[in-house]
């Protein structure tokens, strides 16, 4: 089928012929069927989903009696969480695989909803015939991106569905109104995430020989003796071994540095935030320097649960004895993550 024509007929407007060639180059079929294959790895306490629940709550009131889905799903096209009218609705949609878990991408679904407004990054009304799968040309939708506003990066997006060959005209500034609300709750949920990851930085810092660094999703935060001790390549090793933590779990291992040098580093989810992890380490193990040295973590690595208190304090083994307690230095830098600074800083549900 040619993409830039619908089941042969009348050509489709520009964005939705791109859509399709999208989905071509992706090797998707219009007659492939569709593989829900949900993932049951999904964060049901994520920041988006913490936003999103009050406005899904009065959008479940409003859309009651009209035959109207909502979609609500994460950055990934994969769907988090779902509103329905009644159970006929939810049969249908669940017969094409909207399911919790299950991605719509363009690359596994072509045009849709939600993995098409992810590409185009703004609103979009997908008439039945203009989606590229045959199965889902039944459905009629208009889908709106959730934009971070302090990144401006994707956070989510909803997406309103109806059985019927074309959308309501009201879809678009209803969805939009209900997208920035969520916006304005992921502003606010971010400024208070921040404040605990500064809160964890400040209450550690103060040892002294104590290289501590706190690194959340767009800020980072690091001592002198961090500054000193860490390149930008060891950033992103810190966020790999602690990237499976769970908020207030723990976990230290012996990490080799890109200078070379071989030190242990204790890291800790900093409960009440958007992913964010303190680090700390109070000696090397190993001086050895080696010019161009790619991060690496030695040995096998033990995780275990604690209340941290929001990484309030350093487990005993890693305090020096030496060392006086001493007020802490401010922050050396903090910026965003994606930037870096002269080598100091990388950057009803069912």
């Amino acid at each position: 089928m040619n993409p830039g024509e619908t089941s042969g007929r009348e050509p489709v407007r520009p964005e939705i012929a791109l859509s399709w060639k999208r989905s071509a180059l992706s090797g998707v079929g219009p007659g492939d069927g569709f593989d829900a294959d949900p993932a049951t790895d999904l964060d049901l306490s994520s920041r988006l989903l913490r936003a999103a629940r009050p406005i899904l709550d009065e959008v479940a009131i409003q859309i009651a009696g009209t035959g109207l889905c909502l979609l609500l799903a994460d950055r990934d096209c994969r769907i988090v969480a779902r509103v329905f009218d009644n159970h006929q609705v939810e049969r249908k949609m669940e017969k094409l695989g909207a399911v919790i878990g299950s991605r719509f991408g363009e690359d596994t679904a072509g045009t849709n909803a939600i993995g098409t407004p992810v590409e185009v990054r703004r609103g979009i009304v997908i008439n039945g015939e203009e989606h590229y799968l045959e199965r889902l040309k039944g459905l009629s939708c208009y889908g709106h991106p959730i934009l971070h506003p302090v990144t401006h990066r994707v956070e989510g997006i909803l997406d309103m569905t109806c059985i019927a060959p074309q959308v309501n005209s009201l879809f678009a500034p209803f969805l939009q109104r209900a997208a920035a609300d969520i916006e304005r709750r992921l502003l606010e949920g971010s400024r208070a995430s921040e404040q605990r990851l500064v809160d964890a930085f400040q209450r550690v810092s103060p040892q002294r020989h104590v290289a501590v660094a706190a690194i959340g999703e767009d800020i980072l935060l690091s001592n002198r003796t961090a500054l000193d001790l860490l390149d930008v390549a060891d950033h992103a090793a810190l966020r790999g071994l602690a990237a499976d933590l769970l908020p207030d779990q723990s976990r230290t291992v012996n990490l080799e540095l890109a200078s070379g040098q071989l030190a242990k580093v204790q890291a800790d989810r900093i409960a009440g935030t958007n992913g964010a992890h303190c680090f700390w380490s109070s000696r090397c193990i190993d001086h050895t320097y080696r010019s161009g040295a790619v991060p690496t973590v030695r040995g096998s690595w033990t995780g275990r649960d604690r209340s941290c208190d929001g990484c309030a304090r350093p487990p005993s083994p890693l305090r020096s004895s030496a060392s006086p307690v001493r007020a802490a230095p401010r922050p050396c830098a903090i910026s965003q993550a994606s930037t870096p600074c002269a080598g100091r800083m990388p950057r009803g549900y069912r």
